[in-house]
């Protein structure tokens, strides 16, 4: 009897949503999104700048095959830029 018992599994709850929780989620993005655009138009028209962070570079990792040759073209490829800036 108690083997018949250990196979039964419990049923996960449902992740389905109300459809009242949907409309609300919706609407709270959509008046997200709209003061988000509000922000934007008044920094504009004021001459603010909101500046986005870039993310770093990685750099080349210390076990990279050929990394010193890859380091000097990188080296030359930059001094070919700062040439042609100043001509």
């Amino acid at each position: 009897d108690s083997s018949l018992f250990a196979m039964v599994r419990k049923k996960s709850a449902s992740n389905r949503q109300t459809l009242k929780q949907k409309y609300k989620i919706e609407k709270r993005v959509k008046e997200h999104h709209r003061k988000l655009k509000k922000q934007g138009n008044r920094d504009a028209k004021n001459g603010v700048v909101r500046v986005k962070t870039k993310q770093k570079d990685p750099g080349i990792p210390s076990q990279w095959p050929f990394k010193d040759d890859l380091l000097k073209q990188i080296e030359r490829a930059k001094e070919k830029m700062e040439e042609r800036k100043e001509a």
